[in-house]
């Protein structure tokens, strides 16, 4: 099945970085990216283990997560190139 508008990486990352605010857990961040949960956490895992993502554990089985300062610039950045694109395909 081929679908027209599908997002890229770089879109779904800036989605999953927009959703962190504060302190979140896990779950609610994968039902505000509307992924399937393995395409979840392969971007997720990425972000956690590069730094744009900290996590915190709650008690035992808890954990939240939150974005780093890396992680912020990471999304200026993505805003930034996603606004540049946009303005590209306006203009052809």
């Amino acid at each position: 099945m081929i679908y027209k508008n599908r997002r890229s990486d770089v879109e779904i990352i800036d989605t999953i970085l927009t959703g962190v605010h504060g302190e979140m857990k896990k779950t609610r961040l994968l039902n505000q990216a509307h992924i399937c949960y393995y395409q979840f956490n392969d971007y997720f895992t990425f972000l956690l283990n590069n730094g744009f993502i900290s996590e915190r554990p709650v008690d035992t089985r808890k954990k939240v997560y939150m974005i780093t300062d890396r992680g912020k610039q990471l999304h200026e950045s993505i805003q930034s190139l996603l606004a540049w694109t946009e303005k590209d395909r306006l203009v052809e």
